[in-house]
């Protein structure tokens, strides 16, 4: 039986001792001018946003493929980013354009973030140090083997909160003050006969079924014959960052994608999963078949169907229309969970430990966006989700409307103010509430953005603690400074307005791109 971690340990078992200084020489390296200014290439990656956790708004329910993988809210990764199950890091996505090399044979260029973060209510408080380094290896058009790094180190700068706690996460469960984790570590190969890539390592694929995050291998095909047909497969041992054993763990597919007539494209994928879990061993079997259709120049069409062992698990479908001419955008998207989900291995189902079975239920999202003129955007649309049997609504899986318009106004006043206003209505059971959200932003001497403003949330999933509450007002202040073409400070205040306490956030951030 595999127990969660309760020692300070690298990704890989290795201890990890004498690192508390680390965040403090990585601010104080990047403050003494270590991040001078580059290249204009590096000048356009630059600005990334602060990497300390966050406490995020699922205002808009997420849309995609596999709603399931995300039942535990829509919580924002670190970053920023796209939303990932169990709290990971997502990879990054493709490169920016790298600085200049100099002509080095083998460059290294990417990105060093610092965060620090206070959190704080009337009764508790937290204050804790992030540091995420992601390095990009090689240059595809002049080395055969390239790579990518990803690590982050968390530091707890005033002792564990207790199980008792607001704050108490996961990373109060070892021994020390200081944890890391190895989110990418990955050499790959182009061009390597019939073979577009290999890639060996740690490594992420986010177009298989459920999102797979291993040590081990994966290859594609190039796209051969007239069909355009592209294999690939990958396996390995899936990470499980709070595990401390991967015995019986397995994770491996296989797909196969083809244009079998004009302007459209098919997707076959399979995935096997094991895991040696608490509750007993794991073994899913995992399919989804994929259509992609462009229709003319401005309709895409999509549709998706995936079955879990001898149960169809959901469907989905999505249109989306645009018109550059008119400036005019419309989707709309459906996705049905078809059963219930039980305990299944961490990949399907990451959060069932925590908040137990998922059951079925269908969402539908409409959106229209659309430009008045050059300085005048509107945006609206609706979310509606229904659980498809009354006595299985719950915490985590309710019913809702939500009907949302925002407009959004360029260079308001003489001061140049962007000026984004949200009207909202929502319909959950016995409550109808109408409410509002506002931002302004304003750029100084162009290196200095300033925003304020509030938004409503009906329901918010705390990141760290998996608490949800309801109908929670928050206010923001946020400054961003561009010192330098590499280098961005970011500065973001949050007060969370709910009863029974106020829940106030500060956070301060570096950037560094080189």
């Amino acid at each position: 039986m595999k127990m969660q971690s309760t020692c300070t340990q690298g990704p890989r078992g290795v201890p990890l001792t004498g690192l508390g200084l680390i965040p403090a020489v990585a601010f104080l390296f990047a403050w003494c001018g270590c991040a001078g200014p580059r290249s204009s290439a590096a000048q356009e990656r630059a600005g990334s946003s602060s990497p300390g956790d966050v406490r995020d708004t699922p205002s808009t329910p997420q849309s995609g493929r596999d709603p399931v993988a995300t039942k535990a809210g829509a919580a924002e990764d670190p970053s920023g980013s796209s939303p990932a199950p169990g709290g990971r890091l997502p990879a990054q996505g493709t490169p920016a354009p790298p600085p200049a090399s100099g002509g080095a044979p083998y460059p290294i260029h990417g990105f060093l973030s610092s965060s620090y973060r206070a959190r704080w209510t009337s009764s508790a408080d937290d204050r804790d140090l992030f540091e995420v380094l992601s390095l990009d290896l090689g240059d595809p058009a002049r080395n055969a083997w390239t790579g990518h790094v990803m690590t982050r180190l968390e530091a707890d700068l005033d002792g564990k909160s207790g199980r008792s706690s607001v704050f108490h996460d996961l990373n109060d469960t070892y021994d020390g003050a200081v944890t890391v984790k190895l989110y990418d570590a990955w050499m790959e190969r182009r061009g390597l006969g019939v073979l577009d890539r290999v890639r060996l390592g740690r490594q992420t694929l986010w177009d298989t079924p459920v999102f797979a995050w291993f040590d081990g291998a994966s290859a594609e095909t190039k796209e051969m014959g007239a069909r355009r047909l592209r294999l690939g497969a990958f396996g390995g041992v899936p990470v499980h960052v709070f595990e401390s054993s991967h015995e019986g763990d397995l994770l491996a597919g296989t797909y196969a994608e083809a244009g079998p007539w004009p302007g459209g494209r098919v997707r076959l994928d399979y995935m096997r999963l094991e895991d040696e879990g608490q509750l007993g061993a794991h073994r899913n079997d995992l399919w989804r078949l994929g259509a992609w259709q462009s229709v003319a120049k401005h309709l895409r069409l999509e549709a998706a169907w995936t079955r879990l062992e001898e149960e169809d698990r959901d469907v989905s479908a999505s249109a989306t229309w645009w018109d550059p001419q008119a400036d005019l955008t419309l989707r709309a998207s459906w996705f049905r969970l078809l059963s219930t989900q039980k305990d299944l291995t961490p990949e399907v189902d990451p959060f069932f430990a925590s908040l137990f079975d998922l059951f079925p239920y269908q969402q539908v999202q409409l959106l229209a966006s659309k430009g008045l003129s050059e300085k005048v955007r509107v945006q609206a649309g609706t979310d509606v989700r229904r659980v498809s049997e009354d006595g299985d609504v719950g915490q985590y899986n309710r019913d809702f409307e939500r009907y949302f318009a925002t407009v959004t106004v360029q260079d308001l006043f003489p001061a140049g103010v962007i000026a984004s206003a949200t009207g909202e209505v929502w319909n959950s059971g016995a409550s109808d509430i109408e409410t509002w959200g506002l931002d302004l932003t304003r750029r100084f001497e162009k290196r200095l953005d300033v925003s304020a403003g509030s938004y409503y949330s009906l329901y918010k999933v705390d990141a760290t603690t998996g608490q949800e509450r309801d109908e929670v007002r928050t206010y923001y202040l946020r400054l961003r400074w561009k010192r330098t073409s590499a280098m961005t400070w970011d500065l973001r205040y949050e007060l969370e307005d709910e009863d029974p306490e106020a829940f106030q956030t500060f956070r301060l951030g570096m950037s560094w791109r080189f």
